[in-house]
């Protein structure tokens, strides 16, 4: 079996993210902070970067300033 490491890379938090968005049945329970990250996968002979498909320019940068987001353009 191969082994891999497993790294997680933040660039973006939603520091006030309603925590029922991410948990069902969690209605008016608060916020959370939501990071948002790719994730690195190395072996000996193999390495995969995770995207997690998130766009400032698209639907979710109208996402992110309903909700408070911040450092959410990969880019800087």
């Amino acid at each position: 079996m191969t082994r891999y490491a497993i790294t997680v890379l933040e660039y973006a938090a939603s520091p006030k993210h309603p925590t029922s968005g991410v948990l069902y049945g969690r209605h008016n329970s608060g916020s959370i902070n939501l990071p948002f990250a790719y994730v690195l996968l190395r072996s000996s002979d193999t390495v995969a970067l995770v995207d997690t498909g998130y766009d400032q320019s698209d639907f979710g940068g109208e996402i992110a300033n309903s909700i408070g987001g911040h450092r959410l353009d990969p880019t800087f």
